[in-house]
This record gives structure tokens, C-alpha cells and sequence, in this order.
């Protein structure tokens, strides 16, 4: 059932922009305008979560317990880690997109 429901979800718009004669560009362009609207959120999301965590980590009750604290680090370390990553590849993108004109301006 939950695959049937996942699959028609992510095939629903195929089927209604084929059957409204659209171009595959439409659709591509479609789909980049949503990615571009979705990939901050995630980002905020984020650097929100990493903040959150840093701050329960200082002002929690890891009142000197050495296994929280480097857990804690080890967290985020990780945290700082993925945030960059997320950043450079959104910007790496970006850049290639702008700079070979692969988005039409209107």
C-alpha cells in the first residue's frame, strides 16, 4: 500500500504534465525552480538543528560526563561537516548553472 502511494506521488506529475502536451524543458525547469526553493529550507533546517544542538550540549546537563561531551563534539563536528558540504555542492551547482546559461531567463 505504501509503495503504491509513494510511486504514484512520485509519478503523478509525469502523467499531468504529459497530458498537458508540456515540453521536457518545462518540466526540467519545473522542477530546478522547486529544488531552488527547497534547498534553503534544508539548509536553515540545518544550521537550526546544529545550533539547537550546541546549545543543549553547553547549557545540558553533561555536567562534566566525559562520554556526552565528546559525543557531543564528535556531533558537531559533523554537523559543521555536512553544513559545508551542503553549502559547496548548492554553490558548485549554482555556478555551473548560471555560467553555462542552463537556466533560461524570462
Amino acid at each position: 500500500m505504501k509503495k503504491t502511494l509513494i510511486t504514484t506521488l512520485v509519478l503523478m506529475p509525469i502523467h499531468v504534465y504529459a497530458a498537458a502536451n508540456q515540453t521536457v524543458n518545462t518540466f526540467v525547469d519545473k522542477i530546478i525552480g522547486l529544488i531552488n526553493v527547497i534547498v534553503p529550507i534544508l539548509i536553515s533546517l540545518a544550521i537550526a538543528l546544529f545550533f539547537y544542538h550546541s546549545g543543549a550540549g553547553i547549557f545540558g546537563n553533561s555536567d562534566g560526563n566525559v562520554e556526552a561531551r565528546s559525543k557531543l563534539k564528535e556531533t558537531l563536528l559533523w554537523g559543521v561537516g555536512i553544513i559545508f558540504v551542503m553549502v559547496s555542492i548548492w554553490g558548485i551547482l549554482n555556478l555551473i548553472t548560471t555560467e553555462f546559461d542552463l537556466i533560461k531567463t524570462r
